[in-house]
């Protein structure tokens, strides 16, 4: 896994972070593993007193997200995942 992330601060926060997920069931690996990295940065903003994201996005590229009703099963070999979360 490579991941990337980029920070912004502007009156509060923003973060996003994008990694490469490969291997069988990516898609769903993906998912689990940005799931994971909110539930923890949400449990350090509380242990250091601070408020929770306003609002988080997961998108799994390769996965078919944006397809919605159209949306097939993708298993695919390699998945991005990228993240969003900001508090204004």
């Amino acid at each position: 896994m490579f991941p990337q992330v980029c920070a912004t601060y502007l009156d509060g926060f923003k973060g996003t972070g994008v990694a490469v997920v490969a291997g069988g069931d990516a898609a769903g690996k993906a998912r689990k593993t940005a799931e994971a990295i909110m539930k923890r940065s949400s449990t350090l903003l509380k242990r250091f007193g601070l408020e929770d994201f306003d609002r988080t996005h997961i998108s799994v590229i390769g996965a078919e997200d944006t397809f919605g009703a159209s949306k097939r099963s993708v298993r695919g070999a390699f998945t991005l995942h990228g993240l969003e979360a900001c508090t204004l």
